[in-house]
C-alpha cells in the first residue's frame, strides 16, 4: 500500500512537470531532479578515465578497457549517487583515453529509490581536445562516444545524450539478435546497481554495495514510470516483471531479471563481444537470474557501507559490529577475527591485524605503539614510517626505538614535512631469523577513535578538517 500510494504522488508530480507525448532530455532532467530531490545544477561532468577499471579482456581482437566512475553529493533526502559505466576505452590521446563505445549513467536515491537512466549516443567519430580524430564506423554499436561525460544539465547535453524516447527504444542490432528495445530496466531489476562477479570489487571501493539500497523493487523506482507522455511509463512495470521476489536476504540483490534482454548487447561480431565483461558474467548466472551475495568470507560481495559522515555536525562515521547483526545478518558473527575496511573512492584497505595495538596510526598523528597496551607484556615492535607528500615518498625515518613507554614515530620527526601528507607507510621487522623481513602497512587518513574486531569508530570532532571521510568495512567469521 505504501509503495501504491508512493508512485501515486510520483505520478501526480510528473503529470504536472512532463509535457505529454513531448518529454524532452532537459524535461526528464527536471523531473530526474525532483523525483530523486537534488538541485540539478549540482550535476557534475564526470571522466571515464577517472574511474577504476573492472574489465580488460586481452584474449579478443580488440583490448577491452571498461571503467566505472561515481561521485556523490549531498541532495534534498540524502546523499545522491551518479554512477556511469564507460566500456571499451579507446583512441589514446594525451595519455588518456579519448573515446568509449558505450557510456551509460544513472542518478540515485537510495533514500527514496527514484533512478534516473541516461546513455551516451554513438557518433560517427570523436575529436580529442588535441584535435586528433577517431573514427566509429567499424565499431560494433556503429560510433563512438566521448570520454568527457557532460553533465545531463549541460546546454549542450542533447548533443552527448540519448533523447528518452530514443533511449527507450534504443536497441543494438547485431544478428542473430532481434531488434529488442533494451531498456536500461530489462537488467537493473533488483534496485540500481548489477552487482556482477567483475563489477561488485569496484561498487564496493565505492560504497555502493550493502549501502541501504533497496534490492526488492519496494523503493526502487524508474523516474517516468506510470506516467503518460513519459518514454519510460512501462520501465516499473518491467522491473516487476522481471525481478526475483520472496528470495531470502540478500540472495537477490544482485540479479540480473529473468526475462532480461541482455541478449541484445553481448551478441557477436567480427569474432568478439560486443561488451565482454558482461558476456561471461551473464553466462555465470544460474537460471534464477541470481548472482552470489556472500559466496565466501573474503567475498568482495561482503562490503558493508552502514554510516555516511556527510553533515559536518554529525558524531562522526561508525560501522559497528552490533548494527551489522541488526542490518545484515547474514554477514555477521559474534567473534571475528579479522576485519577490513578502506575509504570510500580509495583501493587502500587497512586490516585490524596489522593496526591493533597501535594507539593511533593516521596521517594526523603519525605512529604511536605504547608498550602498556601490549597484550601479554609484550614489547612494541620497532616500527619506522613514511609519508607522502605530493606523490613523493620520503625517506623512512626511525626517530625511536621501543623503550619502557614503547615506539613514537610522530610527524614531527620529519623535519620540513609537507603539512597535508596523502598517506603514510610503516613498517616493522617481523622475521625469525638474522635476515630482515619487512611488513610494510598503510595507514588511514583520520584519527580513528576504534578500528578492531568491534568494528570502526571515527569522530569528526577529532579530526583537523572537522570531518571523518566515509569508511566501508567487512569482517571475516572463521
Amino acid at each position: 500500500m505504501q509503495k501504491i500510494i508512493y508512485r501515486l504522488m510520483l505520478i501526480v508530480l510528473s503529470i504536472i512537470s512532463l509535457k505529454a507525448n513531448a518529454e524532452t532530455l532537459a524535461q526528464y532532467v527536471q523531473e530526474c531532479a525532483t523525483q530523486v530531490g537534488f538541485d540539478p545544477n549540482e550535476l557534475p561532468a564526470l571522466n571515464c578515465n577517472d574511474g577504476i577499471k573492472f574489465a580488460d579482456l586481452n584474449n579478443i581482437q580488440t583490448p577491452v578497457n571498461d571503467y566505472l566512475v561515481h561521485t556523490s553529493f549531498a541532495g534534498s533526502f540524502n546523499r545522491i549517487d551518479v554512477v556511469a559505466a564507460c566500456r571499451w576505452l579507446t583512441g589514446i590521446s594525451q595519455g588518456r583515453f579519448a573515446a568509449a563505445v558505450s557510456v551509460e549513467m544513472l542518478i540515485h536515491s537510495k533514500a527514496n529509490g527514484s533512478t534516473c537512466f541516461f546513455a551516451a549516443k554513438p557518433q560517427p567519430t570523436i575529436t580529442a581536445p588535441d584535435g586528433t580524430v577517431f573514427s566509429g564506423a567499424n565499431e560494433p554499436l556503429g560510433g563512438l562516444v566521448s570520454t568527457s561525460i557532460v553533465s545531463p544539465q549541460d546546454p549542450n547535453a542533447s548533443s552527448y545524450w540519448m533523447q528518452p524516447t530514443d533511449l527507450n527504444s534504443a536497441a543494438f542490432n547485431i544478428a542473430p539478435f532481434s531488434k529488442t528495445p533494451l531498456r536500461c530496466v530489462g537488467c537493473h531489476v533488483a534496485g540500481p546497481y548489477i552487482a556482477s562477479p567483475r563489477i561488485a570489487p569496484m561498487l564496493g571501493i565505492f560504497g555502493l554495495l550493502n549501502d541501504g539500497h533497496d534490492t526488492f523493487a519496494t523503493r526502487y523506482h524508474a523516474v517516468g514510470s506510470f506516467v503518460s507522455g513519459s518514454a519510460f511509463s512501462s520501465w516499473d512495470t518491467i522491473v516487476s516483471q522481471n525481478n526475483s521476489p520472496g528470495i531470502p536476504a540478500c540472495n537477490g540483490c544482485h540479479s540480473i531479471g529473468s526475462n532480461s534482454t541482455a541478449s541484445t548487447i553481448y551478441g557477436t561480431q567480427l569474432g568478439f563481444p560486443v561488451i565482454p565483461s558482461l558476456l561471461s558474467d551473464i553466462q555465470s548466472i544460474n537460471a534464477a537470474g541470481v548472482m552470489p551475495a556472500d559466496a565466501s568470507p573474503t567475498s568482495d560481495y561482503r562490503w558493508v557501507n552502514m554510516s555516511t559522515p556527510i553533515p559536518l555536525d554529525d558524531n562522526g562515521e561508525y560501522e559497528f559490529l552490533d548494527n551489522l547483526h541488526l542490518k545484515y545478518p547474514r554477514f555477521y558473527c559474534s567473534n571475528p577475527s579479522f576485519v577490513q575496511a578502506h575509504v570510500v573512492g580509495s583501493n587502500l584497505i587497512f586490516n585490524n591485524h596489522q593496526l591493533e595495538n597501535l594507539h593511533y596510526f593516521n596521517l594526523q598523528d603519525g605512529l604511536v605503539c605504547l608498550n602498556a597496551e601490549q597484550p601479554n607484556g609484550e614489547q612494541c615492535p620497532d616500527y619506522q614510517t613514511r609519508y607522502l607528500c605530493d606523490g613523493t615518498w620520503t625517506d623512512w625515518s626511525n626517530r625511536d626505538r621501543p623503550t619502557a613507554s614503547g615506539d613514537w614515530e610522530p610527524r614531527r620527526g620529519f623535519p620540513g614535512l609537507c603539512a597535508s601528507p596523502t598517506a603514510i607507510q610503516a613498517r616493522h621487522d617481523i622475521s625469525i631469523t638474522s635476515t630482515p623481513v619487512w611488513a610494510v602497512v598503510n595507514g588511514p587518513n583520520d584519527r580513528l577513535a576504534e578500528f578492531d574486531t568491534n568494528g570502526l569508530a571515527c569522530n569528526n570532532w577529532e579530526q583537523s578538517s572537522g570531518r571523518c571521510s566515509d569508511y566501508v568495512v567487512r569482517f571475516i567469521c572463521e
